[in-house]
């Protein structure tokens, strides 16, 4: 992908494929890293993942410090100059600004999980949908889902997560898992790198496609889906496989 700002007019090339990004101010793996958030963070903001105060971060080398946007910049503009180094602390180390407001969001998740190397917090619609409806569980679906087959908890708290402590309550309703739901607020993603977070079972696209799944099973009457999923061997496979590639006939038997 190219990118270039309107405002610096700086290029950079990102190949997700193979996991490398190289942009023209330095090879070093603190500018790949600041390339793929700015990356990320335009390609999410243009599939509608991420709107105007969702956020992306990467674990930097030395693991107790992250990369991450300017708090007012826009998602469409973010470019490798501008993103922020920050500690675990929120304190910003490198760079010009001040970061989102919800970066402890990021800062307990790393402190927490020293597997994690990326981390996005946005507000989606569709997550906020299953933190408010009574009775109905976000599910697993199709063998790509697999990486959520431990569940999609859901933090309780549905106001902004600005302090330390707040922080670390999220990080705890996280626990183990690839993603927590945000009552009323959104969602957080973690996985082992920033273009995780873009391809593969870890995508945000695949955390996202369970509720999509369901939501149109329940618009067309669906009511008892925990009947059709099964979990083998880390997989989801047989009736789940066969359900939604009849789910029609299913729905109207």
């Amino acid at each position: 992908f190219f990118f270039s700002s309107r405002r610096r007019h700086t290029k950079f090339k990102c190949d997700w494929s193979s996991d490398v990004c190289s942009s023209d101010l330095s090879a070093n793996t603190g500018a790949m890293l600041r390339a793929q958030v700015a990356a990320a963070t335009r390609l999410l903001h243009n599939e509608g993942l991420l709107t105007y105060s969702g956020h992306l971060s990467a674990r930097a080398p030395e693991g107790d410090r992250f990369y991450i946007q300017i708090r007012t910049e826009p998602r469409t503009e973010v470019t490798p100059e501008s993103v922020l180094l920050v500690d675990l602390d929120c304190k910003v180390l490198e760079g010009n600004g001040k970061p989102p407001s919800e970066t402890a969001i990021h800062a307990e998740i790393y402190r927490k999980r020293a597997d994690v190397q990326s981390v996005i917090h946005n507000h989606s619609e569709m997550a906020i949908a299953f933190t408010m409806m009574k009775g109905v569980k976000l599910l697993p679906m199709r063998a790509r889902a697999a990486r959520w087959k431990d569940g999609f908890p859901v933090h309780n708290d549905p106001s902004h997560i600005k302090r330390q402590e707040q922080g670390i309550a999220l990080a705890e309703t996280l626990g183990s898992h690839n993603v927590a739901l945000m009552r009323a607020h959104g969602m957080v993603l973690v996985a082992e790198s920033v273009p995780a977070l873009l391809g593969g079972q870890s995508a945000t696209f695949g955390a996202l496609f369970p509720a999509q799944v369901m939501m149109s099973l329940m618009a067309i009457g669906v009511r008892d889906l925990t009947t059709v999923l099964a979990v083998r061997d880390g997989r989801l496979g047989g009736p789940a496989m066969r359900f939604l590639a009849g789910m029609t006939s299913t729905a109207h038997a």
